[in-house]
This record gives structure tokens, sequence and C-alpha cells, in this order.
């Protein structure tokens, strides 16, 4: 398998989107790419679900397994979910295999600055006053052989749990790594903060957010999930396409649909 070029990527996602009755919008330009926010119709009053990949445009797998997901498996979601997308937030670095913008910046540690980069501008335009049920930022990790996830909760139920069961179905899990100084136990990040903080207040503690942060303040449910970059890329759509399918069947189980 190989990843599209970005212009295939826009032509697949135009044509699929437009079988799906949805629409797909230029909301901003980056470093000479049109950048998109797609939106899927579901039923009147239906809960929201977000999806977003291509921050780091050397993560391939995670743009590429969404459209992979929107050709496949998206029409049986739409009698459940509204659900919104930005498929590729980094399109110079997902042509060139780059990890920044052409300015060199980390758009993933931009989203709480006062003059960000044109795509971490429009998803904040873009989601102002929103709510979703779940967001899932997809990504990669390239030194990695097996899967891991971010996900803070301070209480409720876990998607984790069914994901890594659902992951290993389709590569290795990640154990006993650290990264960034966080270690990795069975697949999931482990990461303490104080349990009387709640997660947006976590979020303003911190100087450089990641999309992640700022999704703590439109979401009820944020995840990251990392699909292993050592794997080949048919292995990495594959394990994107599930981690997606089963946080929207978690939703609809959590939120009795």
């Amino acid at each position: 398998m190989e990843r599209p070029s970005y212009a295939e990527l826009v032509d697949r996602l135009q044509s699929a989107t437009e079988d799906l009755g949805g629409t797909i919008t230029e909301r901003a330009e980056a470093d000479g790419y049109p950048l998109y926010h797609l939106e899927l119709p579901g039923p009147r009053n239906a809960p929201r679900f977000l999806l977003s990949s291509g921050t780091h445009g050397e993560e391939p797998g995670g743009t590429t397994g969404f459209l992979h997901w929107l050709e496949h498996d998206a029409a049986k979601w739409l009698r459940i979910f509204r659900i919104d997308a930005f498929p590729c937030l980094n399109p110079y670095g997902f042509e060139r295999g780059e990890r920044h913008d052409a300015a060199g910046r980390d758009l993933n540690r931009c989203f709480r600055e006062e003059n960000p980069p044109p795509a971490v501008r429009m998803v904040r335009e873009v989601l102002d006053g929103t709510h979703f049920a779940m967001a899932v930022d997809m990504h990669e990790d390239c030194d990695y052989f097996g899967f891991y996830v971010y996900e803070r909760l301070p209480k409720g139920p876990t998607v984790a749990p069914a994901l890594l069961a659902r992951m290993a179905l389709e590569g290795p899990i990640s154990h006993g790594e650290e990264n960034d100084g966080l270690e990795i136990e069975n697949g999931v990040v482990r990461m303490e903060w104080p349990q009387d903080t709640s997660l947006t207040e976590l979020a303003m503690t911190r100087d450089k957010w990641p999309l992640a942060f700022f999704l703590y303040f439109v979401a009820d449910h944020v995840i990251t999930v990392e699909t292993p970059g050592r794997q080949p890329l048919a292995v990495r759509v594959r394990m994107q396409r599930a981690a997606v399918e089963t946080a929207l069947s978690f939703t609809r189980g959590r939120l009795g649909l």
C-alpha cells in the first residue's frame, strides 16, 4: 500500500463525502495547500463525533487510515452520529514525509498560541461553540513497533480495554517502553495528575498545547491513538480504521444509543 498524494487524497475525500451526503469545505490555506473541514450528516440532535489526522506530516497512516475508513466504514454510523473531521492538518509535511510545517513548526504544540499557524487557527475557529461526545486524534509513532493510546479520564468508563483488544487482532501492542518520560503499560500511556483537577484545569497549567488539550474544552472524551510507524502502512491503516470503529462503538454504548 502506498500513501496517496495530497491531490489524490483530496479527490478521494471529496468523492466519498459526496457519496455520503456530506460536505467538505476549504476553510484555510497553509504553505500553499488548502485545508479542509469535513462534515457528515446524522439524525437531528444526534451526538457529534470528531476525527482529526495529519497534524504530523511523517505520520501518513492517520490520514490514509481516515480516508479508507471514510470510503469503507463511515456510512453505517450516520444513522447514529453527526461526524466532523479534519483529514489532514499538515499537507506540506504529508507531501514530504516531514513532521513540521514549512516554517519548521510542530503544529501539535501550537494550540495555545496567540497567533498560531493557519491549521491551528482553523481548528479553533471551526470548533468554537461546538460540543462532541468523543474526539479521536489519529497519530503514529515512527519509532515504535506496537500500538498505544493516550487517554485521560478522571472518572467513567474508558475505551482503552476495548481498543487494545481490537488492536491486538491487527498488530502488536506496546509494552513497557517510555515515551517522553511517560511509561507505556500494556498499550496505555500512564499519566498521573491530581484527581481533584479537571482536564481543562490541567491544560491551563501547560504552555504548549497539543490538539488533545484544546479538545478537552469541546469534547466529553478525548483519545489520541498512536499506530506503530515501524509496521507496514497497510497494517497501520487497518489499525487506524479499527480504532475509529472501536471508539464509535464504545461511544454508542456509553450513550445508550
